[in-house]
């Protein structure tokens, strides 16, 4: 669960010839102006935006998505009305959650909401960014990169990713050529069982591998480069 903490003052202006004829200041805006949520594939997420106004009545004031968003609506709900914090005097907030979403498909994306009061009055914008948090695989290679690829099968033993080696492992592809080091991201990797099949066609192994999640912070397994010959398999779960 993700939980992004904003701060700055926004501030909503009504006047007098908009307010019933009283010249007091409305004030209701987002605490900051942006936020980010890293999310993971198979899970959900949470943004929880604070929200400060000097009004005790705020059931005029509405959140709507700006049309600026370029997230797919469908990723994510949000609450339409501003939710009080409880002991908290005139601080409120604005939830979204995430949930349902192709991880493939978020990352550079964003949702933009509005603060709206009712009498054609709007906050300035809030930008919530997205992006994906997928396992990666990491190479290090041998002064004969050509000889070595991969790939992971799931659970059912359907192939989902390859490197050096089409999905079919029908033919090799040479992608590692010249190459000391190489990566993949595996967004394809949704939580559940894995095996991964590390091969070298010469059959005196050399490259190491390591697979990590959690933006490279937690390592899954890591095969040294001289503790395999011919090659090995790696069963590995993703949480």
């Amino acid at each position: 669960m993700f939980t992004g903490l904003l701060m700055a003052v926004l501030l909503l202006v009504g006047c007098s010839e908009n307010e019933g004829g009283t010249d007091d200041l409305n004030y209701v805006g987002f605490e900051s102006t942006s936020a980010s949520i890293i999310l993971k594939a198979g899970s959900s997420g949470m943004v929880e935006v604070p929200v400060f106004s000097t009004v005790k009545d705020n059931s005029n004031v509405t959140v709507v998505v700006d049309d600026s968003s370029t997230l797919d609506p469908s990723y994510y709900t949000y609450s339409t009305q501003l939710e009080s914090i409880e002991g908290n005097g005139n601080s409120y907030k604005v939830v979204i959650n995430f949930e349902n979403y192709d991880v493939t498909n978020i990352n550079g994306k964003s949702v933009v909401l509005r603060l709206e009061n009712g009498s054609g009055y709007s906050s300035e914008s809030l930008i919530v960014n997205t992006a994906p948090d997928c396992p990666t695989v990491g190479l290090s290679l041998d002064a004969y990169p050509e000889e070595t690829y991969w790939f992971i099968s799931d659970a059912a033993g359907d192939v989902v990713a390859a490197g050096g080696v089409d999905l079919g492992l029908t033919a090799l592809n040479n992608e590692y050529v010249g190459l000391t080091s190489a990566s993949a991201t595996l967004c394809v990797l949704v939580p559940g069982d894995y095996t991964m099949s590390i091969r070298d066609t010469y059959g005196d192994g050399g490259a190491s591998y390591v697979l990590t999640v959690n933006s490279g912070t937690e390592v899954v397994f890591s095969v040294a480069g001289d503790s395999y010959t011919s090659g090995v398999n790696v069963p590995f779960t993703i949480e």
